[in-house]
């Protein structure tokens, strides 16, 4: 399984910043999740009236 170069840079960006590693593993989690609910679509192409209404209708 490879892994994401966007949630690597993230990873990284904890570790510099010297996050404890329970931390570190929630963030991921839920930014992992955050991308799912999206349906793995580009930040840029996401408003924040689609993911209300995507939030609100599942």
């Amino acid at each position: 399984m490879s892994k994401s170069p966007f949630i690597e840079s993230i990873r990284l960006i904890l570790r510099t910043k010297r996050y404890y590693l329970k931390t570190e593993k929630a963030y991921l989690h839920w930014i992992r999740r955050f991308i799912y609910f999206n349906g793995k679509r580009y930040p840029v192409v996401l408003t924040w009236a689609s993911m209300i209404i995507d939030c609100l209708t599942t």
